[in-house]
């Protein structure tokens, strides 16, 4: 399981193993560019591979992105759901889990998809390795916390 750091800052991680794209948000600030990052590197990697796996992990009070990145995000977002499965998991509690799983069913709706949401890891690699052929629900986690070893 090789996991390769494509960027990393104090408060965000995108990275992939294999069919796995994972972009994970600590405290981070998602502006246009960082959606220009993940979108350009799920691109690269559904070059190569048929399937594409995607893992957002926001961790509790990451900030909402602004409402012009939410558009930009609905509007130029919906190509991934056809080549890759997202699947998104908020790990915080109370109010602010609550408000950031709405925000992403609100983008989910703006971009004419759906979005899959989870609370724990564990849930969202079964449910990525079910979609995904070849992944597994422990290549999932072991990525995750190899990719998230950088905030410390």
């Amino acid at each position: 399981m090789d996991v390769e750091v494509r960027y990393a800052d104090a408060g965000q991680v995108l990275a992939t193993c294999g069919s796995l794209m994972m972009r994970i948000v600590d405290g981070g600030r998602t502006e246009l560019v960082d959606v220009d990052r993940a979108l350009a590197l799920f691109d690269e990697l559904a070059e190569t591979v048929d399937h594409v796996g995607v893992l957002i992990v926001v961790h509790h009070d990451s900030p909402t992105p602004p409402l012009p990145v939410l558009r930009y995000m609905a509007s130029s977002g919906a190509r991934l759901y056809q080549r890759g499965v997202m699947v998104c998991v908020v790990l915080g509690l109370g109010f602010w889990a609550m408000t950031a799983q709405r925000s992403l069913m609100i983008l989910a709706s703006f971009a004419g998809t759906r979005v899959l949401i989870e609370s724990n890891l564990e849930a969202a690699a079964e449910r990525l390795a079910g979609t995904v052929p070849g992944l597994e629900p422990n290549t999932v986690l072991r990525a995750y916390e190899a990719a998230a070893s950088r905030f410390g």
